[in-house]
């Protein structure tokens, strides 16, 4: 099935991540997780101890977002403060399977010229979005 062209970045940027997201959360669910608290677990993982604004900033997520991501994830026991648990530690080592599995197939699915390239697209789609937030707050 061909998707129609969308004339807006937002709208085509956003259908893309729920499309993917759909595909990431395939794979994670058998570990009980979706892609969004994968994604917070592995910012923790890779920052442990770090504040809530570090935390934030690096995923691009507003405050009371990542306040109530990390109370669940909390709540399940993956996180104290802003650190991984023991079960939590347990938990990214087996969910990390599962999200290769949805990496390397979308890798595959895309070649590697696209991949290379839609992260260079990506990370200059963000820098920019940043920037003209920056520029806003900072006016």
């Amino acid at each position: 099935m061909s998707l129609p062209e969308l004339m807006c970045a937002c709208a085509t940027v956003r259908r893309a991540s729920r499309l993917v997201t759909r595909r990431y959360d395939q794979h994670l669910r058998e570990f009980g997780l979706e892609t969004t608290q994968f994604a917070l677990l592995s910012a923790v993982e890779a920052q442990p101890g770090k504040s809530q604004v570090a935390l934030g900033a690096t995923l691009g997520f507003e405050k009371a977002t990542l306040s109530r991501n990390l109370r669940l994830l909390e709540k399940k026991g993956w996180v104290r403060g802003t650190s991984l648990t023991e079960d939590g530690r347990a938990l990214m080592a087996r969910a990390k399977i599962g999200w290769k599995r949805a990496h390397a197939e979308l890798q595959s699915a895309m070649g590697k010229d696209d991949w290379d390239a839609m992260w260079r697209g990506l990370r200059a789609m963000t820098a920019a979005a940043d920037g003209m937030l920056t520029r806003r707050f900072d006016a």
